[in-house]
């Protein structure tokens, strides 16, 4: 699935600026790390980084 998003942003010429902002969700597997490693500011996005 991962290389699939990341072909998709290839197709549609999705900024690189912009996939550091999930590039933690995408790449990596968050359920791997310590919950103190994960933060929550109420954002989806910074629970999901």
């Amino acid at each position: 699935m991962r290389n699939q998003v990341i072909h998709f942003w290839d197709e549609i010429d999705f900024p690189k600026a912009e996939r550091c902002h999930s590039h933690n969700v995408i790449l990596h597997d968050i359920r791997n790390k310590a919950e103190k490693e994960l933060k929550s500011s109420g954002y989806v996005i910074d629970s999901l980084e």
